[in-house]
Protein backbone atom coordinates (compact mmCIF):
# COMPACT_ATOMS: atom_id res chain seq x y z
CA UNK A 1 0.00 0.00 0.00
CA UNK A 2 1.16 3.55 -0.70
CA UNK A 3 1.15 6.15 2.07
CA UNK A 4 0.20 9.76 1.42
CA UNK A 5 0.86 12.57 3.92
CA UNK A 6 -1.71 15.37 4.03
CA UNK A 7 -2.46 18.24 6.41
CA UNK A 8 -5.94 18.47 7.95
CA UNK A 9 -7.63 21.62 9.33
CA UNK A 10 -6.23 21.01 12.82
CA UNK A 11 -2.65 21.03 11.50
CA UNK A 12 -2.03 17.47 12.69
CA UNK A 13 -0.57 14.96 10.30
CA UNK A 14 -2.92 12.42 8.77
CA UNK A 15 -1.65 9.29 7.05
CA UNK A 16 -3.77 7.66 4.40
CA UNK A 17 -3.16 4.26 2.82
CA UNK A 18 -4.56 3.48 -0.60
CA UNK A 19 -7.11 0.68 -0.28
CA UNK A 20 -8.59 0.76 -3.79
CA UNK A 21 -7.29 2.65 -6.82
CA UNK A 22 -9.42 3.08 -9.97
CA UNK A 23 -11.27 -0.21 -9.47
CA UNK A 24 -14.51 -0.98 -11.30
CA UNK A 25 -16.97 -2.52 -8.80
CA UNK A 26 -20.69 -3.30 -8.74
CA UNK A 27 -23.16 -1.25 -6.75
CA UNK A 28 -25.05 -4.02 -4.95
CA UNK A 29 -28.75 -3.91 -4.10
CA UNK A 30 -30.34 -6.07 -1.39
CA UNK A 31 -34.00 -5.14 -0.71
CA UNK A 32 -35.05 -4.37 2.88
CA UNK A 33 -31.46 -4.35 4.16
CA UNK A 34 -31.66 -1.00 6.01
CA UNK A 35 -28.72 1.35 5.47
CA UNK A 36 -26.99 -1.48 3.59
CA UNK A 37 -29.69 -1.84 0.89
CA UNK A 38 -27.23 -0.24 -1.57
CA UNK A 39 -23.57 -1.00 -0.93
CA UNK A 40 -20.21 -1.78 -2.44
CA UNK A 41 -18.08 -4.76 -1.41
CA UNK A 42 -14.63 -3.18 -0.95
CA UNK A 43 -11.99 -5.51 -2.42
CA UNK A 44 -9.05 -6.75 -0.34
CA UNK A 45 -10.40 -5.54 3.02
CA UNK A 46 -11.25 -8.79 4.81
CA UNK A 47 -7.93 -8.78 6.69
CA UNK A 48 -8.28 -5.23 8.03
CA UNK A 49 -8.71 -5.24 11.79
CA UNK A 50 -11.33 -3.21 13.61
CA UNK A 51 -15.00 -3.24 14.44
CA UNK A 52 -17.83 -0.95 13.35
CA UNK A 53 -16.85 2.73 13.45
CA UNK A 54 -13.14 2.01 13.68
CA UNK A 55 -12.35 1.65 9.97
CA UNK A 56 -12.94 4.96 8.21
CA UNK A 57 -12.29 5.76 4.57
CA UNK A 58 -12.24 8.74 2.25
CA UNK A 59 -12.06 8.84 -1.55
CA UNK A 60 -14.39 8.84 -4.56
CA UNK A 61 -17.20 6.81 -6.08
CA UNK A 62 -17.16 7.80 -9.74
CA UNK A 63 -16.48 11.56 -9.33
CA UNK A 64 -18.37 11.94 -6.04
CA UNK A 65 -16.10 12.90 -3.12
CA UNK A 66 -16.46 10.84 0.04
CA UNK A 67 -15.24 12.84 3.02
CA UNK A 68 -15.45 10.15 5.72
CA UNK A 69 -17.44 6.90 5.72
CA UNK A 70 -17.30 3.80 7.91
CA UNK A 71 -16.67 0.38 6.46
CA UNK A 72 -18.86 -2.46 7.74
CA UNK A 73 -16.83 -5.50 8.79
CA UNK A 74 -18.06 -8.96 7.83
CA UNK A 75 -16.52 -12.02 9.44
CA UNK A 76 -14.17 -13.66 6.93
CA UNK A 77 -15.34 -11.46 4.04
CA UNK A 78 -14.45 -8.14 2.43
CA UNK A 79 -16.00 -5.10 4.11
CA UNK A 80 -19.01 -3.13 2.88
CA UNK A 81 -19.39 0.56 2.06
CA UNK A 82 -22.97 1.86 2.23
CA UNK A 83 -24.02 4.04 -0.72
CA UNK A 84 -26.86 6.35 0.31
CA UNK A 85 -29.45 8.06 -1.87
CA UNK A 86 -27.48 11.34 -2.01
CA UNK A 87 -24.48 9.55 -3.53
CA UNK A 88 -26.57 7.43 -5.92
CA UNK A 89 -28.42 10.51 -7.15
CA UNK A 90 -25.18 12.46 -7.68
CA UNK A 91 -23.53 9.64 -9.67
CA UNK A 92 -26.80 8.67 -11.40
CA UNK A 93 -26.38 4.97 -10.60
CA UNK A 94 -28.66 2.21 -9.31
CA UNK A 95 -28.20 -1.32 -8.01
CA UNK A 96 -26.33 -3.52 -10.46
CA UNK A 97 -24.49 -0.62 -12.12
CA UNK A 98 -20.70 -0.45 -12.20
CA UNK A 99 -18.87 2.40 -10.46
CA UNK A 100 -15.24 3.50 -10.33
CA UNK A 101 -13.92 3.31 -6.75
CA UNK A 102 -10.94 5.04 -5.12
CA UNK A 103 -10.62 4.62 -1.36
CA UNK A 104 -8.05 5.60 1.23
CA UNK A 105 -7.90 4.24 4.76
CA UNK A 106 -7.83 7.07 7.30
CA UNK A 107 -5.29 6.64 10.09
CA UNK A 108 -4.26 9.47 12.37
CA UNK A 109 -0.57 9.88 13.09
CA UNK A 110 1.32 12.14 15.43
Amino acid sequence: MCIINIQNNLHSRQLMKILVKNKKVKLKYIPDNGAWTFHIVVPNTKNLEGGWGYIKVTGTIDNYDIKTKNLMPQKGKDMLLAVNAEIRKAIKKKGGDTVNLNLFLKEFGD
